[in-house]
């Protein structure tokens, strides 16, 4: 055959080619909408009257893109506290639907006697939540689609609603086998301009699926929570009553709703539940933890011990705090019967205050055996949780010594100058070297002393100079330079001035709090302002 032949012959096959793909690019083409389940990608729905019936509902969407897939749409109207059952298997076996009106963006009201899957005629205060079942072809299941789009509503007798609680909470916070045991916790509404108040109903948690807004609303068994501006907390009183009207008690499986009431001519909205709760007498670990010792200052006395723990993390059946403390070899055989029979004289209570506890003990403080608290001797510090159910002595804390170890460095290189012609404090300009270790430090304080008084001017002397009749200067982390002010007086009250001849002292103040601790530096050269 000719080369003319097959060059036609080729050109031929192309054709073909580019008329008939081959079958593998159709089923390509095809995957693309193969795995898709959600035909409708939204629904709409809004509360548009106030019949009290299915006419209230407005149900908006867009149908698939393909009109052609879908034979027609079905709008369920499904109870929320039943959505999570409700499938396409479900849908394809229900009769309680509308049927949607043709076109692609779909926006229709429902029947005053449309009713929900349950076959209830829908009405107002319930929650329901809409699904779209998109049908291939009537009377037949297979290639129908539920929504996966759907949309919550509550209709309404109002023109606007308050909104619900969304995150309730529930707790067991003691053990009295009554509502004292169960706190609620919930976040305030973002908007409370027209709440009135809230509402915490304890419903059985087998009931607690049919339990809607109606049922809210005809309920007289409930704790109100009014509006602080806050999230909310409250534990609930010892007569507070399930929705029944049954006393709350241990062994009962509950879940908690917050009604959010709305003030007049608003309507209200109430709360999915809580995670289930039974409530029981386990026992609350009252133990304090981390507990810490520290020697913090030089009085001599129980002034310089201080203590810090980690509260309880409930603390509803504590009463209070005992720290005691313990001569170190008596700690080993210290427990909690030996400590409930300590004489309150003998210890120091600690109320609780909702946080951990940091406490320096008083000058008075004593052991456990009734002795001072004093310094070179070793003890341990307990803590007993007294609660009004049982009590818990904590764990030793390590050993401690107290020691008279925080006496305050004296500042050096103390220099005067005159740098000025106002005959008063502002000529005179005080230098001088910080403490190396300012940590024992709270601040220093500068005295002008006549110099005829200056060289029996001693710490005691200085402790007892009036406050005005000296310099206070914080300190900076850096050596010091300060000029003083035009209204300076000398260690005896009188104003700086000419022609009087000056010594000066730092004196170097103890961050303990105790004067004996203060240090005095030594004088600087004498000094006469001219």
């Amino acid at each position: 055959m000719s080369i003319k032949y097959w060059k036609k012959l080729f050109l031929l096959c192309l054709v073909f080619l580019f008329i008939f793909p081959p079958v593998h690019s159709f089923a390509k083409n095809d995957d693309k909408g193969k795995g898709r389940t959600d035909t409708i990608n939204n629904i709409n729905v809004k509360d548009v009257g106030d019949n009290g019936d299915g006419r209230d509902l407005e149900v908006h969407f867009n149908v698939a893109r393909d009109k052609s897939k879908f034979d027609h749409y079905r709008i369920f109207v499904v109870k929320s506290s039943k959505e999570g059952e409700f499938d396409l298997e479900t849908a394809n076996k229900n009769a309680n639907y509308m049927v949607a009106p043709k076109g692609k963006n779909i926006k229709t009201t429902l029947e005053s006697n449309s009713k929900d899957t349950d076959g209830s005629l829908i009405k107002n205060d319930i929650s329901y939540t809409v699904f779209v079942l998109s049908v291939k072809e009537k009377s037949k299941t297979k290639g129908n689609v539920l929504s996966k789009a759907k949309k919550d509503i509550t209709l309404s007798s109002e023109l606007e609603s308050v909104g619900a609680v969304q995150d309730v909470k529930v707790a067991d916070v003691s053990n009295y086998g009554n509502g004292r045991d169960l706190q609620v916790n919930f976040s305030k509404l973002a908007d409370e301009k027209n709440l009135a108040e809230y509402r915490a109903f304890v419903v059985k948690s087998e009931k607690a699926k049919a339990f809607e807004l109606s049922n809210a609303k005809d309920n007289n068994h409930y704790t109100a929570i009014a509006k602080t501006g806050a999230n909310l907390t409250r534990t609930l009183v010892a007569t507070a009553k399930d929705s029944d009207g049954h006393a709350i008690k241990n062994d009962v499986n509950y879940q908690v709703f917050v009604m959010s009431v709305g003030n007049q001519g608003f309507g209200s909205a109430i709360s999915s539940p809580s995670a289930q709760i039974m409530l029981t007498n386990g026992v609350t670990d009252l133990k304090v933890t981390n507990l810490l010792v520290k020697d913090v200052a030089d009085f001599g006395d129980g002034r310089d011990l201080q203590v810090e723990f980690t509260v309880p993390k409930l603390e509803t059946n504590v009463i209070q705090y005992r720290v005691m403390v313990v001569p170190t070899r008596e700690a080993s055989t210290f427990n909690l019967n030996k400590a409930l029979q300590i004489s309150s004289s003998n210890y120091t209570v600690v109320n609780k205050a909702g946080a951990n506890i940091a406490t320096t003990l008083a000058s008075t403080a004593k052991d456990v055996n009734g002795a001072k608290v004093d310094i070179n001797k070793s003890y341990q510090v307990f803590v007993l949780t007294v609660g009004s159910l049982s009590h818990a002595l904590s764990s030793p804390s390590s050993a401690i010594t107290l020691l008279d170890n925080m006496t305050t460095s004296v500042v050096t290189n103390v220099s005067v100058n005159d740098i000025g012609n106002q005959n008063n404090g502002r000529d005179m300009q005080i230098t001088f070297t910080k403490v190396a270790d300012e940590t024992t430090v709270s601040e220093y304080r500068i005295f002008v002393v006549r110099q005829s008084q200056a060289n029996s001017f001693d710490l005691t002397k200085a402790n007892a100079v009036a406050t005005g009749n000296y310099t206070t200067v914080a300190k900076t982390g850096a050596n010091i330079t300060q000029r003083l002010a035009s209204n300076a007086k000398d260690s005896n009250g009188r104003l700086i001035e000419n022609d009087v001849a000056y010594r000066v002292f730092v004196m170097s103040v103890s961050s303990v709090g105790n004067d004996d601790k203060n240090a005095l530096s030594g004088a600087s050269s004498q000094i006469i302002l001219e």
